[in-house]
């Protein structure tokens, strides 16, 4: 698993490994049956190496916001594991325990229930491992040169806004971009069409229409 982390998740091959390890290809294949099992292995050990941050129990939104950037570092530490925990399904055993370990701790620290919890850690993570991984890279998010957006007569809202993002870090940007997310999520578990309950005892409402996408798409 080491070999494959020094390497990285996306050069993992069964070749690879054992040119990293200075054995056979054949030695890698007496212990797995494939070059996916092989990237699976290195994607589960990776993922059983990271502690998610712990909610605090202040304010709901903060908390699960060091939960974004918890796992936009992660998603940057270690290229390719954001596809991998995108794809997360049954079959992963760590990482559906480390998926109800961090759930599990905003239940128990924000006293919420469990469809809460889960809606709201599961929107917010896929939304911030997708920002990592294809917006928000590491090194900064690449951007054009503004003046060239300002000089261009065909545009009408561009050239007008340009300048207001100076002095802006990477950081900012994505927390602007995830904050979004994180307040639409709880204001629509809370709000509508039928609230979903935060708190055992409440009761539990028909709330099926309440993510269904909307009709004609």
């Amino acid at each position: 698993m080491d070999a494959g982390i020094a390497i990285t998740l996306p050069n993992v091959t069964v070749k690879s490994i054992a040119a990293q390890l200075g054995v056979s290809t054949v030695a890698v294949y007496n212990h797995v049956e494939s070059a996916d099992v092989l990237r699976r292995v290195v994607a589960e050990g990776i993922i059983d190496r990271h502690t998610p941050p712990a909610p605090a129990g202040r304010d709901l939104e903060e908390d699960i916001l060091d939960l974004a950037f918890a796992l936009r570092r992660f998603v940057h530490d270690y290229p390719g594991i954001g596809p991998y925990l995108a794809q997360i399904d049954a079959t992963s055993q760590r990482g559906v325990a480390r998926i109800d370990e961090v759930m599990t701790a905003y239940v128990r620290r924000h006293d919420l229930t469990p469809r809460y919890a889960a809606w709201l850690v599961s929107t917010v993570s896929e939304h911030a491992i997708a920002l990592a991984e294809l917006v928000h890279i590491r090194g900064g998010r690449p951007r054009n040169k503004p003046e060239a957006i300002a000089e261009r007569a065909d545009l009408t809202t561009l050239p007008a806004a340009v300048g207001t993002e100076a002095g802006l870090t990477p950081d900012d940007y994505f927390a602007w971009s995830i904050r979004a997310v994180i307040i639409g999520a709880i204001t629509l578990l809370d709000t509508r069409p039928h609230p979903l309950p935060r708190r055992a005892g409440e009761g539990e409402a028909a709330d099926r229409t309440r993510f269904a996408a909307p009709s004609g798409s």
